[in-house]
């Protein structure tokens, strides 16, 4: 399938989150943090929402589902969903998961929100390295939980983990941190972890009894 990647669609006066609604979503109505600059005066970088029209596959299947003229309450069961996301990860990671380990979400944020008291008691902590994804925070606040931070370090060749740090508060025994949140690639530096650095991440949140959850819903569009 050929793709056009110099079609531009307008998206102003859509109900756009991206385009008319980036303010509210990044400052949460504060007038203080807002940027002072015209929407004009800005390039609209966000990787999760780009200005690329969906593709027409996509848009047949949904006119398709349209045209039956029904839109109910509707649950996945059939097993041909999960054979094709099945498929596609083995191609891709080289590893199949079985249909009764995926759990379907509606999104990220509700999946975080949902993780964060399934898996941790009110005195736990979750653990995110900064800069980061602001829902991950939002998820242990929204649960009452404490967020740990760990900073990543700035160096000639990008950002790093703090290893000392990181650590040190994984395993510190009155943070009781039950969960890293991390991202591959890191939003917002867009670093892609290297396979040492996931390996010894894991190492660490394995010997002190930690959960990894880890969005890569980015991960697909990395280029070797």
């Amino acid at each position: 399938m050929k793709y056009d990647f110099d079609e531009y669609v307008s998206r102003e006066k859509t109900d756009s989150l991206t385009v008319d609604g980036w303010r509210e979503y990044l400052f949460s109505g504060q007038s203080e943090f807002a940027m002072r600059y015209p929407a004009e005066g800005l390039i609209n970088l966000w990787v999760a929402d780009m200005a690329f029209a969906t593709p027409e596959p996509i848009l047949q299947a949904i006119r398709d589902r349209l045209d039956r003229k029904i839109l109910g309450y509707t649950k996945i069961y059939d097993e041909e969903y999960y054979e094709i996301f099945g498929s596609w990860c083995e191609r891709q990671y080289g590893h199949r998961f079985k249909t009764e380990d995926i759990v379907l979400s509606p999104g990220i944020i509700p999946a975080l929100n949902r993780l964060v008291p399934l898996l941790t008691d009110m005195d736990d902590s979750i653990l995110i390295m900064t800069p980061s994804y602001g829902p991950f925070k939002k998820a242990g606040e929204y649960s009452q939980r404490r967020v740990v931070y760990s900073a990543l370090k700035k160096s000639a060749g990008g950002w790093e983990p703090d290893w000392e740090d990181f650590a040190r508060k994984a395993s510190q025994a009155d943070l009781r941190v039950k969960i890293l949140f991390l991202c591959n690639p890191h939003n917002p530096t867009g670093r892609v972890w290297r396979p040492d650095e996931l390996k010894r991440i894991i190492e660490i949140c394995l010997a002190n009894d930690i959960w990894v959850c880890s969005g890569q819903v980015i991960l697909a569009t990395v280029l070797q």
